[in-house]
Parts: C-alpha cells; sequence; structure tokens
C-alpha cells in the first residue's frame, strides 16, 4: 500500500521550491490542480497557496510515504 504513496519529502522539496509553478500537484497526480497554477504563475498566488499545501501535507502525513 505504501508503495503507492508519494513521498512527503519529495512533495515538500517541490512545493518549497517549483511550488509556484505547481510541480508538487503534478507529482501526487493532480493535474488539473497544476495547470491551473502553472497558467496564474505570473500572479505569484500560486506560491502562496503552495505553503498552505505545504502545511496540509504535513497536517496529513498518513497520505504520504
Amino acid at each position: 500500500e505504501d508503495s503507492n504513496k508519494p513521498s512527503l519529502t519529495v512533495y515538500l522539496l517541490l512545493a518549497l521550491f517549483l511550488g509556484g509553478i505547481g510541480a508538487h500537484d503534478f507529482y501526487v497526480g493532480k493535474t488539473g490542480t497544476g495547470l491551473i497554477k502553472l497558467a496564474f504563475c505570473w500572479t505569484g498566488i500560486p506560491s502562496i497557496v503552495a505553503l498552505f499545501n505545504i502545511i496540509g501535507a504535513l497536517m496529513h502525513k498518513e497520505n504520504f510515504k
């Protein structure tokens, strides 16, 4: 079961450094969300959302391996 789960470390690093273009969303299979963040990356809003995604991931570690 854990083999299907994404790595928390990889997710957090992608969200931290490439969150503004939605890289962490593509990593976990949320292609639609990733494309929306990619389309609006010039606004800076996806970078702010990525910070909330980091907090959410840390609160729900059971979704990762």
